[in-house]
């Protein structure tokens, strides 16, 4: 397809390729380079996030025990579970229900030794059915010591422990138990993700990842390893695609908080550069467009110039061409040389004429002279060679009697070298003749032409039987007197040539092609040697003595006339003692 355009619509072709080439491959590694960049940045990000927020909820979680110790500590407190006497209780309720902060701090109690509740809150709402041993199991409590539980899911809420060991004199005596409700408004979540960034999440959970939550209600959480929570993860969600998240345990407490970004939200950024780069890539797609075409421009119209100057300099008319391109580059040499040529042909084209003009009258003189002789050769030689063939005939025919057998072989042998000098002089005239001869075209059954050569042919062979083969001779259009003679020397040959041979065969065929036909002649012969077939087609050109068989030396080069005439070509194959082929080729338009 592009071997059909011209170079000045070639050449903004390929570079435009080549720009869109460019363009996609290094748009492709800048996209990649920064969408990397983006994800080292945005896993950085996370971590910081991730310690931050483990940090904040850190000091929280310490406030939140330095006030429960603090409280444990109060005399009130440590008297009420030692006594249960009601002067300390005012204190101790008074003490309690200033721990409950706000709606979320559902219970506060005293708890004995025992595991005992002997003491409660008035502000307290919820009981929390947790087993106290549980509890106490997983977060044991020292004396003057204050520690947070893990969460614990029940009724589809989250609530978590803070245990204060009280004690007397270094003695635990019982256990100041607050049990706080784990609970967010989704707006609070809301603001909190948009500080941390688009699309991120939190999670709380314990430590074992046995309970996650949104801060909200519980949720299935990412998939964390225990011992590798301080790795940064990266996992697939159905709805969200690839994630990324990083776990931080909560200092004082036994949580894990868990940051998660969806790596579309990552990347936010890196995609609003695709439009930018699309737009940088077409800008300079119509930048080079209107390059190319002024390059091209600039490089074919000189082009065009030469093309059109070396179109016009065979004309009749023949003059120098001067092409004006201005500058020194390729180009402007280009014209300079062609300028250069074009005058040197056209000082060479006058030289041309005249020898024309001299070979031409050349040439008018010596068809002249070759009319001269070929009348000469049909008038003055054939009248005295038909005297000495009728004399010698004469001679024989009234006087043979009379003359001994060296006489008779005397008279023969003129009658049959004048016969041949006849013969001779008839091919010589047709040979010559040939040249001026124009072809009649016309439609030629070569079938029925080889059937009709070899009828005549073998009408003065009757005491041999010749097997002779005829098929597959495809019709042209040719002279069909010239391809007639053509026929009757080549088979006139294969007759000749395989006479001496038990059982001769001669075969004659063809074949079809698209623009040319090709037919030969083939006989088991004599043949010859292939060394010396150069000489076959030349005049008086002999591979055999006269004595082996008769024959002028003129009839292949009439052939090879004929065809070249019809713009065809002949050649011959053969071996000693084999026979020979010969085959021509005719085109199918001249």
């Amino acid at each position: 397809m592009l071997g059909k355009l011209s170079i000045r619509q070639r050449l903004p072709l390929l570079i435009c390729g080549l720009l869109l080439f460019t363009i996609t491959i290094y748009g492709f590694l800048n996209y990649y380079s920064l969408r990397k960049a983006a994800l080292a940045i945005g896993k950085v990000r996370i971590s910081l996030l991730a310690n931050q927020i483990s940090g904040m909820l850190g000091q929280q979680a310490q406030g939140v025990r330095k006030t429960t110790r603090a409280t444990a500590a109060e005399k009130s407190i440590i008297a009420y579970l030692r006594t249960h006497n009601d002067q300390y209780r005012a204190d101790a309720l008074n003490l309690m229900d200033k721990l409950h902060r706000d709606s979320t701090w559902v219970s506060v109690e005293l708890i004995d030794t025992n595991r005992q509740t002997v003491l409660r809150s008035n502000k307290s709402t919820v009981h929390v059915p947790v087993p106290l041993s549980e509890v106490l199991l997983s977060t044991p409590a020292m004396p003057d010591s204050c520690r947070i539980g893990r969460f614990y899911a029940t009724s589809g809420s989250l609530y978590y422990p803070i245990i204060a060991g009280v004690s007397d004199n270094g003695k635990l005596c019982g256990y100041l138990v607050i049990w706080q409700l784990l609970h967010a408004t989704p707006q609070a979540v809301a603001q909190l993700s948009q500080l941390m960034g688009s699309g991120a999440r939190l999670y709380l959970g314990n430590a074992d990842a046995s309970i996650w939550t949104d801060m909200i209600k519980p949720v299935s959480g990412p998939p964390l390893h225990i011992g590798h929570q301080d790795e940064l993860i990266e996992y697939n969600d159905q709805d969200s695609g690839t994630l990324y998240a990083k776990a931080q345990p909560v200092f004082h407490t036994p949580w894990l908080a868990v940051i998660v970004f969806p790596e579309k939200n990552i990347l936010e950024g890196t995609q609003s550069l695709i439009p930018w780069i699309l737009l940088f890539g077409v800008i300079l797609m119509v930048i080079g467009i209107l390059a190319a075409r002024i390059v091209s421009r600039d490089i074919t119209k000189p082009l065009n110039e030469l093309t059109d100057a070396a179109r016009a300099m065979p004309g009749e008319q023949l003059q120098p061409i001067i092409i004006d391109v201005p500058g020194n580059d390729e180009l402007g040499q280009l014209a300079a040389a062609f300028n250069r040529m074009t005058n040197q042909i056209y000082l060479m084209w006058q030289g041309l004429e005249q020898k024309v003009q001299d070979r031409t009258w050349q040439l008018e003189r010596a068809n002249k002279e070759l009319d001269a002789f070929s009348y000469s050769v049909s008038h003055d030689l054939r009248t005295p060679l038909r005297a000495i063939n009728g004399y010698a005939v004469m001679l024989k025919e009234d006087y043979g009697p009379q003359f001994d057998a060296e006489g008779n072989r005397i008279i023969n042998n003129i009658v049959t070298n004048a016969t041949r000098m006849g013969r001779l002089i008839d091919d010589l005239l047709a040979f010559s003749k040939l040249g001026k001869k124009d072809l009649a075209l016309t439609h030629v059954d070569m079938q029925g032409l080889a059937h009709t050569v070899v009828n005549e042919l073998l009408q003065n062979e009757d005491d041999k039987d010749y097997d002779i083969q005829i098929t597959g001779l495809p019709p042209v259009e040719a002279d069909a007197g010239m391809i007639r003679q053509v026929l009757m020397n080549l088979v006139s040959n294969a007759i000749k040539y395989s006479s001496k041979k038990e059982h001769p065969v001669i075969r004659i065929g063809g074949e079809d092609y698209d623009n040319y036909a090709v037919y030969f002649v083939k006989d088991n012969g004599a043949g010859f040697d292939m060394a010396y077939s150069d000489k076959l087609f030349g005049v008086f050109q002999r591979l055999h003595s006269q004595e082996e068989f008769e024959g002028t030396g003129v009839g292949l080069a009439l052939v090879k006339r004929i065809i070249d005439k019809h713009h065809g070509t002949v050649r011959a194959e053969g071996k000693e003692g084999q026979g020979a082929t010969f085959y021509f080729h005719l085109p199918k338009k001249i």
